[in-house]
């Protein structure tokens, strides 16, 4: 989850360069068009450079101060391919913003050169600067999401390319664990209470053969082997047959006689 929510706030600045990128753009075309229809009104989220150089041409043109007039010359004429130009680049950072950091960081660039730009429009050939404060604060919250975006593009591409982090492994089956009941038994009283056949009993002496019961009644016991590693025998069902002698290399077991059901 800390993965998820370190790649939505990169995400979330990326996009953010895009949003700020954008109102440049549009905001710009838009006040370069009410200039050319003769009005002193203006919206602030504008690139600087384009809409001044515009406003010098028409000064240049018209002979008015304010930058109004009907004339629409040489002069307005050039500074709009120029301001063209400019916005064409813009436009192009926005169509490519995401594809490489590349453009990313040319939109930052133009954007500085732009507030800079402004800098000087409001030292040199404005008389009261204070009506581009809020245009001045307009730029540096756009540089600031531009440059917030080129710093994020690289992580997140590096964790959008990151490898799948593996899936944890399942947890080992627990042991198997007596009941609760039985933890306080012997193995033997605990053995005692199982259904289904019962377990080899262990000899009372020593040297003694194991004795199985038989699962079931009237069926054969089963004799341990005299030897290591031979199979265990069955004595015959019949009362009336003899098992088989037992074999032994201890002179104590050939003294025994084998039991009998």
């Amino acid at each position: 989850m800390q993965g998820q929510e370190k790649l939505r706030k990169l995400e979330q600045r990326v996009d953010g360069g895009f949003v700020a990128l954008v109102a440049v753009l549009i905001f710009t075309v838009v006040n370069l068009g009410i200039m050319l229809a003769n009005s002193t009104f203006y919206l602030l989220f504008s690139a600087a450079v384009p809409y001044y150089l515009t406003w010098l041409g028409r000064i240049m043109d018209n002979g008015t101060l304010d930058g109004t007039g009907e004339i629409i010359g040489t002069y307005t004429n050039t500074a709009l391919v120029m301001a063209g130009v400019i916005l064409a680049v813009y436009l192009l950072c926005a169509i490519f913003y995401k594809k490489s950091r590349f453009w990313m960081g040319l939109a930052a660039i133009l954007l500085l050169l732009d507030t800079l730009g402004l800098v000087a429009v409001a030292v040199f050939l404005l008389e009261d600067a204070s009506g581009v404060i809020l245009d001045g604060v307009f730029h540096f919250w756009a540089l600031w999401q531009l440059f917030s975006a080129l710093f994020a593009a690289g992580p997140l591409r590096r964790l959008r390319n990151a490898p799948p982090a593996p899936a944890p492994a399942p947890a080992p089956a627990p042991g198997w664990q007596p009941p609760q009941d039985a933890q306080q038994m012997s193995w033997q009283e605990y053995l005692g209470q199982q259904p289904g056949p019962q377990p080899p009993t262990p000899p009372t002496q020593p040297n003694q053969p194991w004795t199985n019961p038989p699962a079931q009644p009237n069926q054969p016991w089963t004799y341990p082997p005299a030897q290591p590693n031979q199979p265990w025998t069955n004595p015959p069902a019949q009362p009336d047959q003899t098992p088989p002698p037992r074999r032994s290399t201890t002179p104590e077991l050939d003294e025994q006689k084998p039991w009998q059901p």
